[in-house]
């Protein structure tokens, strides 16, 4: 049976302040968007098309968002906030809490966590129990959710009463606690994995099932693989 190619929709939409105007697929995500286009990779893919990790949860017009569920024909009209659209100082103030409450390691998932946050936080008084629940949606498989809460409920504060939380200064001293190595990029997003990498004549590998299943593997042809 023949794929129905779908029409191209044109439409306008802000994308952290900037008017885009976008033609193609109305059924793309959002995520594909942001990272393949836009060239933007703090919105995580965790688990693309499924919507259960959090790690691409953006902002739309206020409100969170999974991005990779959200099909471009849904954002029209409105508007698109990344981690890159934050306001710097409130961004840092954030940052600055979960790299010194041990909020993140990996940071794969940081920037969707803060995402997913954010309107929280900066709503004014905060329960650690709000922050629980709206975490229920963002999976951490390394930190553990104790130190994500700490870590919101002092951010919320420092911003409730106008105020910077900034990383200490090392002294140097042998066995010193420091916060973590490299937050900023870590929490922001800017920190590439594997998915996000780029460059010229970049080969992408897919896994590929055998037609044979209980065949014997006598011989692999590499050359292609060897240029």
């Amino acid at each position: 049976m023949e794929k129905i190619k779908l029409k191209e929709q044109t439409m306008e939409f802000k994308l952290n302040g900037t008017t885009i105007n976008y033609e193609g697929d109305p059924e793309l995500s959002l995520m594909t968007y942001l990272r393949d286009v836009e060239e933007i990779i703090s919105p995580k893919d965790g688990c693309a098309p499924e919507g259960v990790c959090g790690c691409c949860t953006v902002l739309l017009d206020g409100n969170v968002l999974k991005a990779c569920i959200a099909p471009m024909r849904r954002i029209a009209g409105k508007e698109v906030i990344t981690m890159e659209g934050l306001d710097p100082g409130k961004k840092e103030t954030v940052i600055n809490a979960f790299a010194i409450e041990g909020g993140l390691q990996c940071g794969f998932c940081t920037p969707g966590i803060i995402m997913k946050v954010w309107p929280l936080l900066n709503q004014g008084f905060v329960t650690e129990k709000e922050i629980n629940k709206a975490l229920n949606s963002n999976l951490c498989r390394c930190t553990g959710y104790k130190k994500v809460t700490k870590s919101c409920l002092s951010a919320a504060e420092a911003l409730r009463n106008n105020a910077k939380i900034e990383l200490p200064q090392s002294s140097g001293k042998v066995g010193e606690s420091l916060p973590k190595y490299d937050s900023l990029r870590l929490a922001t997003g800017e920190a590439p994995y594997v998915a996000d990498l780029k460059f010229e004549g970049m080969v992408h590998g897919a896994l590929k099932f055998s037609n044979h299943p209980r065949a014997k593997v006598l011989k692999i042809n590499t050359s292609f693989a060897e240029k």
